[in-house]
């Protein structure tokens, strides 16, 4: 049995959990290919009428927590932009001008592409 509980007093996760205190989301290069491959193939579809395609890429959904990856500091936004660039997709050749990564939670936005 696994139980969970509340402390209100820190500044992390709203739980806590003995079994996966050391459980943290990261982002995947292979992840992001997914998206990005499948985000593109739709994109083929479209009719832009030659105006820019941006992809935004949503995160922290309040009801799925596998996707609370967005970067709190310089050193998970530099990881974040490792993994993206590890994907191997190719931004110049694909149909995004821009592709950003948003926060539903804290409503922050990270542009992935193109990078700063």
């Amino acid at each position: 049995m696994i139980r969970l509980g509340f402390d209100p007093g820190w500044d992390g996760p709203p739980w806590t959990c003995p079994r996966i205190l050391g459980a943290w989301n990261a982002s995947s290069d292979a992840e992001f290919g997914r998206i990005l491959r499948s985000k593109a193939g739709k994109a083929k579809k479209y009719d832009t009428k030659s105006l820019p395609l941006w992809l935004l890429v949503v995160a922290e959904l309040t009801n799925d927590q596998e996707s609370h990856i967005f970067p709190r500091g310089e050193a998970y936004l530099s990881y974040l932009h490792e993994q993206v660039s590890a994907t191997g997709f190719d931004f110049a050749a694909g149909p995004f001008q821009q592709v950003w990564l948003f926060s539903e939670f804290t409503e922050d936005k990270v542009r992935l592409y193109p990078a700063f």
